[in-house]
């Protein structure tokens, strides 16, 4: 009788393995989503870059609250699952930069309060007015918003009456506690992110 008759308990076993590594989702297969802007079709950004409002020259935190035109990517604004973000994409008609921020939104106007969860990467960006790629590896958790910090902004598309956006100035610290808007302004951010969870 040799080894693989004699345990059929220890063949089973083994091939129960096999089967579960089978399942088991890999980094190849891992889920995509899109959240942010949906920058899919045509968009009209700023001709010229805005200031933060409250103090111009001095950098703020935006937080968008809302996706007017465009509309949000995907089923909801804001990360659909926590996840890695792999890569931003952003609309400016002039060259600029920003640092990229994860905000927790509690409100939809400018009584809305927020509060940063994580800095990422600083992105400089050509302003060629078409859609713009950038790699990242930024952690992200279900329901954070993509926001950012910057002196003057111009991947904002404006005019649509709503407040779409609120401003922090100083800007948000990672950590801090939930803040109450400076300012706010109809102006839609054209950011969006691609992420796998």
């Amino acid at each position: 009788m040799n080894a693989s008759t004699s345990n059929p308990i220890r063949t089973a076993l083994a091939v129960l393995a096999a089967a579960i590594s089978l399942l088991a989702p890999t980094a190849s297969h891992a889920a995509k989503a899109n959240f942010g802007a949906d920058l899919s079709g045509p968009v009209s950004p700023v001709a010229s870059p805005k200031s933060c409002p409250a103090q111009p020259g001095k950098s703020c935190t935006r937080v968008p609250v809302y996706y007017d035109s465009p509309t949000h990517a995907g089923m909801v604004p804001f990360a659909p699952r926590s996840g890695v973000i792999k890569k931003i994409k952003l609309v400016a008609s002039s060259p600029g930069k920003m640092r990229i921020q994860l905000a927790e939104v509690n409100g939809s106007d400018v009584t809305a309060k927020a509060r940063v969860t994580r800095t990422g990467p600083k992105i400089s960006y050509a302003g060629t007015g078409s859609v713009e790629e950038f790699k990242v590896h930024i952690p992200v958790h279900k329901y954070e918003w993509l926001a950012f910090k910057t002196k003057y902004a111009n991947t904002l598309q404006c005019g649509s009456g709503f407040d779409n956006e609120i401003h922090f100035q100083p800007t948000l610290k990672v950590g801090g506690p939930l803040t109450s808007a400076t300012s706010a302004a109809d102006c839609t951010h054209l950011v969006g992110a691609r992420m796998k969870y």
